[in-house]
């Protein structure tokens, strides 16, 4: 499951992602940036890099301010908001407790896994017809055959009034 916005900007200098930003509630949260390819512009030449190490875990105003009055251009960057009150050891215990968790259910249905952060994304699932029941063997969900159903009778209703 991914949470968030994806946004397609030009591809030129300018300050576009303070512009996404701004109807945002900055001040009340902090935050960090990671996975980024965005460089500052200087004189219409690349310059340092947008997001230097020392300002992930950035104050909201503070950010707000940096991204609206800098010109930068900017490839791709995963910006997070976090709570001003938990730090970033809070996410990271709820992260490891909840990979504790699917690892015990898989350890229990004798699933192998190389590495333990795989199980910090989505469901844990697999394709097998147990795990898959309520699509392949039991048909369409719920909702689906409620719909199907209903369809069906304003067809026969319609084919049952009309004169062909």
């Amino acid at each position: 499951m991914k949470r968030g916005i994806s946004f397609e900007i030009p591809n030129k200098y300018g300050n576009f992602l303070g512009k996404i930003l701004k109807p945002i509630e900055m001040s009340k949260l902090n935050w960090h940036v990671e996975n980024v390819e965005s460089y500052l512009v200087v004189k219409d030449q690349l310059a340092d890099e947008l997001f230097p190490q020392q300002l992930n875990g950035m104050a909201g105003m503070g950010l707000r301010d940096y991204l609206e009055n800098n010109t930068y251009y900017l490839i791709f960057a995963d910006v997070k908001p976090h709570q001003k009150n938990r730090s970033r050891s809070y996410y990271r215990h709820h992260r490891n407790r909840v990979i504790q968790r699917k690892i015990k259910i898989a350890k229990q249905l004798e699933w192998q896994s190389r590495f333990t952060g795989y199980f910090a994304k989505g469901k844990v699932h697999c394709s097998c017809w147990m795990c898959t029941q309520k699509t392949n063997r039991n048909g369409y969900p719920h909702s689906q055959i409620m719909q199907l159903e209903r369809l069906e009778s304003l067809l026969c209703d319609y084919f049952n009034e009309g004169e062909f």
